[in-house]
């Protein structure tokens, strides 16, 4: 496709997850359904950090939050490193008109990020506030999209980053909500409960208002799609529809939790792309950029690409796209195109302690008490420490038949030298406040090391002063966080049972032939394995806590408490 690009249209939003009825949720989003039916929609796509800004570095930059810099929000005084290239910035170099409108949230200077064309008006603050996000709602944004496209063309071939500022909660009455009033909310009795949390009154209301913002975000994407059909392009533009993390509610947006970093991916590109076909391989937003750099034929250093393309996924290997130098492997930003990705996965499940008792400010040797200082010391040494080597950790899951099931949803398409990753990483680092934790997610099994001491669920500000977070912070901030985390997602896809607290069994019963699994083992495995990677990949938390220049004027509470 080097001489027949297409014309991309990114459109992403604010704190969506998966709560879509193409997912498989109770609620009708018809417009944004359609690109599933006309397109490909990816089961298990996660994203490398709960929040916002890191999260849609990575969409932007192809690598992690502590690679690129981004390490909180945007508007917290985080930054991306000064050597960062960005996507609109990559494409413009080849040769794409590039646009923004709406929303991108990963700086307070978007004439720095290399568009040709900026629609909206950004303010330098980005803040929870209704007024500060008018120009960002659906309806402008996607009313914008069309108008421009409509009276002066986009380019060709172009790039538009469409940001839309739903689902974000809103500070009102007191609180934060989803301004149920405006969005024409449903009644709290006709809505369907959260499968990953209580059905009590507040959650309850809660999800009505997501449900009334959902439509305006449906309807907006609607416009997108039908002004690309009215300028006749809809045939030659690679339609991208994705968000930055999970809904904001408990136990998902702040967290690592699969609610907090699983996040909707919807690709539909009509002339080349078959409808109605699903992905089951676990993806990462890592792996989106290296996609679109594939398909755009775009020059990147091979040192920026964190995450590897899946254009076989797309096209089958015959329309491979783009210069296998610039977007195959990861190269030397920690090749994860089978050993993982997402950027750190901390999750705050359960309280307890484990065998850790020291300073969790450094990701030391967890078995020792006393030593946590160094991070690469994992005492169990072995040859665990290759993200290749999954044999102990995701055969316990029956990995066979679920790779057979992949293979047989997309026996029609050659993958090429494409190959399904084993493992993606996840993690936060700052958000409110200071929130480091790093994990890693296989088939079977998520691993997360939490290396400060906070309640055992965090949650962020909007959600803690939130109808639903009300109903649940008794339960969730009345004790500590365990420093580790061991999750079977087989037995619990709720990520309820942290194996590795004093009162549940050493081994799990696993279906196939080995028998039962140690947990200790498994911990092991996967820790050495996270470890790894964040050495591979230059993690600052090997070196201890990250402080950020600000820290007094974010955390006075805790002065020089570091």
């Amino acid at each position: 496709m080097t001489n027949d690009r297409p014309n991309i249209v990114l459109v992403h939003c604010h704190d969506l997850g998966t709560y879509l009825g193409c997912y498989g949720v109770d609620v009708e989003t018809p417009h944004i359904d359609s690109l599933a039916t006309d397109g490909i929609r990816f089961d298990r796509h996660f994203v490398t950090a709960p929040q916002c800004s890191p999260s849609r570095a990575s969409l932007f930059t192809g690598r992690h939050p502590h690679q690129n810099g981004m390490l909180g929000l945007a508007h917290a005084d985080w930054e991306l490193g000064p050597d960062e290239r960005v996507l609109p910035d990559l494409l413009c170099d080849a040769g794409y008109e590039t646009h923004l409108f709406g929303l991108q949230h990963i700086t307070e200077y978007p004439d720095q990020l290399g568009y040709d064309h900026i629609h909206t008006e950004q303010p330098l603050t980005v803040e929870a506030s209704p007024a500060v996000h008018e120009t960002a709602r659906a309806n402008a944004v996607a009313d914008e999209f069309a108008s421009v496209l409509e009276s002066d063309g986009l380019g060709d071939p172009f790039f538009a980053s469409v940001g839309f500022f739903e689902l974000h909660r809103v500070e009102e009455n007191g609180g934060f909500g989803f301004e149920g009033d405006r969005y024409d909310a449903p009644a709290p009795e006709d809505v369907a409960p959260l499968e990953f949390l209580p059905d009590r009154p507040g959650i309850r209301s809660d999800i009505a208002e997501i449900n009334g913002m959902l439509n305006a975000l449906d309807e907006a994407t609607g416009t997108v799609l039908e002004a690309l059909d009215e300028a006749g392009v809809a045939d030659e533009t690679l339609v991208v529809f994705t968000t930055e993390h999970g809904l904001a509610m408990p136990r998902a947006k702040g967290c690592c939790f699969d609610p907090g970093i699983e996040a909707a991916l919807l690709m539909r590109y009509p002339s080349r792309i078959d409808g109605g076909q699903t992905v089951d391989d676990l993806i990462s937003n890592v792996d989106v950029f290296a996609t679109l750099i594939a398909v755009a034929d775009a020059p990147v250093p091979e040192t920026q690409l964190a995450g590897e393309r899946f254009t076989p996924l797309l096209f089958g290997d015959a329309g491979d796209e783009g210069d296998e130098g610039n977007a195959g492997d990861a190269g030397d930003a920690g090749d994860e195109g089978n050993a993982g990705d997402t950027d750190d996965a901390g999750d705050e499940g359960n309280a307890g302690d484990t065998d850790d008792a020291g300073d969790e400010g450094n990701a030391g040797d967890t078995d020792d008490a006393g030593d946590e200082g160094n991070a690469g010391d994992t005492d169990d040494a072995g040859d665990e420490g290759n993200a290749g080597d999954a044999d102990d950790t995701d055969d316990a899951g029956d990995e066979g038949d679920k790779r057979e099931k992949r293979e047989e949803n997309s026996e029609d398409s050659d993958r090429g030298d494409y190959e399904p990753r084993d493992r993606i990483f996840a993690g936060m680092t700052w958000h409110d406040r200071y929130n480091p934790m790093r994990a890693i997610r296989t088939e079977r099994w998520k691993y997360v090391r939490n290396f400060w001491h906070l309640p055992h669920v965090y949650m962020t500000t909007d959600i803690y002063c939130s109808a639903a977070g009300r109903e649940m912070r008794e339960e969730f901030t009345g004790d500590q966080r365990a420093y580790e985390e061991l999750y079977d997602l087989e037995a619990d896809p709720l990520e309820q049972e942290n194996l590795l607290l004093a009162d549940t069994p050493d081994t799990v019963d696993t279906p196939d032939q080995h028998g039962s699994r140690d947990v200790d083992d498994v911990r092991t495995r996967l820790r050495d394995d996270l470890v790894d990677w964040m050495t591979e990949t230059d993690d600052p938390l090997l070196d201890g806590p990250v402080v950020p220049s600000d820290w007094e004027r974010i955390h006075p509470e805790m002065g020089d408490d570091r």
